[in-house]
């Protein structure tokens, strides 16, 4: 009996968050899907970029990397955004996205001290909250406790507020390279406007113009640590009924199997 309830308990594993290994090797699209994940308010994305690098042939050119998040209804306008063929810079195509909240992150790679450039666009994201100091998982719990309250009205107001929004992410060189780097940021979902379908994206932009067909897109290799969490779960926003669901039918089906062999057994 002991090794039997040994065994059941070697199959639980306890899991706070869904992580992504990122290792993307010699890659020239010009957009890459990273990741979908609906998120609550108080949900977190984490990106840990411990390694980008671009082709050699892109040092102080104008080449324009960087990162987005789509805010979506259902994952088809995820599908038509990836399906996306135009060479000209995905940033700069305001007209297809108009309607979809947005939040850019282009990178600035020719300064002395290379950064990372937040743009906000819609209402939704105007007070997204970003930071390039990951938070630790105890000061997180602690906005998830004022999230959740229903007393403490005046702290969520001043939390929702984002009165110190940043604008800009620091970027480390490698090794003093100029085309190697390293960088963290996050993102926290703290108002109901703001929760939804998150698609992440990866941009590669040398290709600026529809008329420099010559130009190809540059050779880019991207190691990368993506956690995503809601408040409470690992899972997605439209999942987390699901392991209710699940349950309930299991249970379901064991009463009904009990029944059907007892139904057996005394006819």
């Amino acid at each position: 009996m002991l090794s039997f309830l040994f065994i059941v308990c070697c199959l639980f594993s306890f899991v706070n968050c869904r992580i992504h290994n990122l290792d993307i090797i010699d890659d020239n699209r010009q957009q890459i899907l990273l990741s979908t994940f609906g998120f609550l308010r108080g949900g977190t994305m984490n990106i840990n970029v411990t390694d980008f690098t671009f082709d050699k042939a892109g040092v102080g050119k104008d080449s324009l990397f960087g990162f987005s998040i789509a805010k979506a209804k259902n994952s088809g306008i995820a599908e038509s955004l990836q399906s996306h063929t135009s060479r000209s810079c995905f940033f700069y195509q305001t007209e297809q996205t108009n309607n979809i909240p947005h939040v850019y992150f282009m990178m600035d790679h020719k300064s002395e001290k290379p950064k990372i450039t937040i743009i906000r666009r819609s209402a939704d994201f105007e007070l997204l909250d970003i930071d390039y100091e990951i938070q630790s998982d105890t000061i997180q719990s602690n906005i998830n406790k004022t999230l959740k309250s229903n007393v403490t009205i005046t702290s969520r107001q001043n939390m929702e507020k984002n009165e110190t929004l940043i604008s800009e992410i620091p970027i480390k060189r490698i090794d003093g390279t100029l085309h190697r780097f390293r960088f963290q940021f996050q993102v926290i979902v703290k108002r109901k406007p703001e929760e939804g379908l998150y698609n992440f994206y990866f941009h590669n932009c040398f290709n600026k113009t529809d008329t420099q067909l010559n130009q190809r897109s540059l050779n880019i290799n991207l190691t990368a640590l993506l956690i995503e969490k809601n408040l409470d779960n690992y899972l997605s926003a439209g999942e987390i009924p699901l392991p209710v669901l699940y349950f309930t039918w299991a249970v379901i089906y064991f009463l009904s199997g009990f029944y059907w062999i007892f139904v057996l057994k005394t006819s």
